[in-house]
This record gives C-alpha cells, structure tokens and sequence, in this order.
C-alpha cells in the first residue's frame, strides 16, 4: 500500500508485505510512527501490530526496505514532497 499524499490516517507512508512480515516506513515521522521511519511487525506473531521490530531486527527491516524500494520504483510510483514543494522524498534505507 503506498499512500504518498494526504490526508490519511498518518499521512505519507507505504507499507510492504512479505510473507509473514510487514514494514511501513513514514516519509515524515510523527507520534503515530513513534517518531520513527519505520515500524516492522511480524503478523503470524503479532496480528495487531502492537510489538514494533525495527529496533531489534534490523537484518528483516533492511531487507524489506530494500523490496519496498525496488518495488516502488518499479511500479514508478509517486513520492510526496519536501517542503519546497519540488523536491521528492523516496525511502530511506536504515
């Protein structure tokens, strides 16, 4: 999923599944993100999504972050952007 415009529940992010896992990374953090990035979540564990990984599996975050790029620039998406309303703001890799 891949929401790089507003509004929506916490603006400007895209998620990414594989397998059980599922990374979300938030192109401007806030209290929603934790004031991070990025959330990782294992769902066959954690079906809510209440115990973010990000900090304790960052081999898993890194190569999600790695699949969502590549996905998102093959599907030639969208990016929001920066606040001089030019400039795009891609994903970050952690």
């Amino acid at each position: 999923m891949h929401y790089p415009h507003s509004p929506h529940r916490s603006d400007y992010w895209t998620s990414y599944r594989d397998g059980g896992w599922k990374v979300i990374y938030h192109y401007f953090p806030s209290k929603v993100s934790g004031d991070s990035h990025y959330q990782l979540f294992h769902l066959a564990q954690d079906p809510s999504e209440s115990n973010n990984l990000a900090a304790t599996e960052p081999a898993k975050l890194r190569q999600l972050m790695e699949a969502l790029r590549a996905k998102l620039a093959e599907e030639g998406a969208l990016y929001p952007v920066a606040a001089d309303h030019l400039t795009p703001v891609k994903p970050q890799l952690p």
